[in-house]
């Protein structure tokens, strides 16, 4: 028995032994010289065979250049400009392979699919101005060194997933299809001007190491950033999302500018962190915006943002925000929290009138959600005339002790932060009671008025006019008599009420 097992185990170390010969056989790349690469590239080509290279090392230049390629013409997507590329007409697969050396392949139309899967690339790569018409696979590639894709069409789409770039620039290019990226990792990268006009543009779980610049580009897809890490500043400066933008539950540890950027439908920005300044200045936003449950490190740049449609602050955390209270007036989502926050950060900037503002729609939203609601319906009844007799009650009850008192204290003098209020009831009140007192008393109109004036400041006690001795017309009725004692008593009472009110606005805003 002991034998068998010590066969056994000499048989499993040998399987072992020799897979791992094998594997260590099989993963030593073979190395090829770039020349000899380009010469057997253009037999392959002049044979009609695809390019296929798998687990090599190319050490030199590949310059497509100096291949037998044909000239053809070519247009760009719309079809109206004709240019003129070298075709590359076959299949080309270069993977898990090394590059030691520049590739140059700029001008270059690619009829048929390109991969270039898990190859690592020491030296610089142009593909600029070119044009894939079938998709091109980076996925798991390495570009240690400048890679440049710039002005290029990618009518068949582009699959970058776990790729790595040192330093890549996509500037002005088009991408049909599909564009995914997910996974990636770029250091720095530029994608100024690019047109996404595919089916979906994934950068989730990206992780951009410096600069990101997405400035003047457009994304017809909704483009997702779930997941992903900046840690260089981003810029979408000018950036145009057609269909709304996920940047939710992202991490900005640097600085973010969404200036002039237009966000044509959702823009999510739920759970999202800005640990360095955010700039949203000009930025246009047709649809919600939603900042829920974000924190703003550092201060907000909303100046002149266009806020069309709904605005959620939500739990929003922030040091300043700037944006003037019109731009939200009619758009921020009501919740206490957040315009309270809202108001003391109008406060903080000293911008006063638009913290008034702020929170006169704050009451006026708070009376809304808390006050407004209509009497029980019939309905009500099936629960029982207990029950309907209650909600009666309770409807009453906030009529007579909420609803009453908070119109009454929002007309007079706008919460406390509109004067004007006060000074029109005052105007209104002296013409409204002098012209009473002209058609009782029968005096003159001017000396009704001034009579008025002084009766509605003596409601203020002696602090602007004695209250008047003041005895009715002598051939007036006695009805009239007391109606005009009521009157002269009313106008007192409401000067008292109409003062106190201004003093308050005045206190509030102009006095603060």
């Amino acid at each position: 028995m002991m034998q068998k097992l010590i066969s056994i185990t000499l048989l499993l170390l040998l399987f072992f032994s020799a897979n791992a010969v094998g594997d260590s056989q099989k993963k030593a790349p073979q190395e090829l010289d770039a020349a000899s690469v380009l010469k057997e590239m253009d037999e392959k080509i002049h044979h009609g065979e695809n390019i296929y290279y798998d687990n090599k090392t190319i050490i030199g230049n590949l310059d497509f250049g100096l291949l037998n390629l044909s000239v053809e013409n070519d247009s760009n997507e719309s079809g109206s400009e004709i240019c003129t590329k070298r075709a590359f007409p076959y299949e080309m697969r270069i993977i898990n392979s090394r590059i030691v050396g520049s590739v140059l392949c700029n001008g270059t139309c690619f009829l048929e699919p390109v991969d270039l899967e898990k190859t690592t690339f020491i030296g610089n790569v142009r593909f600029d101005n070119s044009k894939f018409r079938n998709c091109i696979d980076l996925s798991g590639a390495i570009f240690s060194g400048s890679s440049n894709f710039v002005a290029s069409y990618f009518t068949g789409g582009i699959i970058c997933r776990d790729t790595s770039f040192d330093d890549v620039v996509f500037d002005g290019s088009t991408v049909g299809l599909s564009a995914t990226f997910a996974r990636s990792y770029f250091r720095d990268a530029s994608f100024k001007g690019v047109q996404f006009f595919c089916s979906d543009a994934d950068f989730g779980n990206c992780e951009f190491k410096e600069l990101i610049d997405f400035s003047s580009s457009q994304f017809r897809p909704l483009p997702n950033f779930m997941g992903s890490k900046f840690q260089g500043d981003a810029i979408f400066i000018g950036t145009n999302f057609s269909k709304g933008s996920d940047f939710s539950n992202i991490t900005f540890d640097s600085i973010v500018d969404y200036s002039h950027a237009i966000f044509n439908k959702l823009a999510d920005f739920r759970n999202t962190r800005f640990n360095n300044y955010a700039i949203f200045r000009n930025a246009t936003f047709k649809g919600d915006a939603f900042f829920d449950n974000s924190r703003f490190s550092n201060d907000a740049f909303f100046d002149n943002a266009v806020l069309s449609q709904h605005v959620s602050l939500k739990q929003t955390n922030y040091q300043k925000f700037y944006t003037r209270w019109k731009n939200l007036a009619d758009s921020l989502n009501y919740d206490d929290e957040a315009y309270l926050s809202l108001i003391e950060n109008y406060k903080n900037l000293g911008w006063f009138e638009d913290a008034n503002d702020c929170y006169y729609k704050y009451r006026c939203e708070y009376r809304r959600a808390n006050y407004d609601f209509p009497p029980p319906s019939l309905r009500e009844l099936n629960e029982g005339l207990k029950n309907y007799i209650s909600q009666w009650q309770l409807f009453f009850m906030n009529l007579l002790f909420y609803w009453i008192p908070d119109s009454i204290f929002m007309g007079i003098n706008g919460y406390g932060v509109m004067p004007s209020r006060p000074l029109f009831w005052m105007l209104l009140t002296i013409s409204l009671f002098g012209i009473i007192f002209w058609f009782t008393d029968s005096i003159p109109f001017w000396s009704a008025m001034k009579f008025s004036v002084v009766v509605f400041l003596s409601g203020s006690g002696k602090l602007f006019v004695e209250a008047p001795d003041y005895k009715p017309n002598p051939k007036s009725t006695p009805h009239l008599a007391t109606f005009s004692i009521i009157m002269f008593y009313l106008e007192r009472i409401l000067g008292m009420i109409i003062f106190i009110a201004l003093l308050v606005a005045f206190g509030k805003t102009v006095l603060r």
